[in-house]
């Protein structure tokens, strides 16, 4: 089940967690895969927050 880039970050928290982080990393220039770098994790798994895919732990 994937997520529409569309998603209403209003509609459900997921969607806000993932428009604020990807909000704040665009902001902070950095890329998916630099993000994850620096949180020890894979540029896929960031974006599977960034779309709601994923919920954070």
């Amino acid at each position: 089940m994937t997520q529409s880039k569309d998603t209403d970050p209003y509609a459900d928290p997921r969607a806000f967690y993932g428009s604020e982080l990807k909000r704040l990393r665009e902001g902070a220039g950095l890329t998916q895969e630099q993000l994850g770098q620096r949180v020890f994790c894979s540029a896929s798994y960031i974006g599977q927050f960034e779309t709601a895919v994923r919920r954070p732990q």
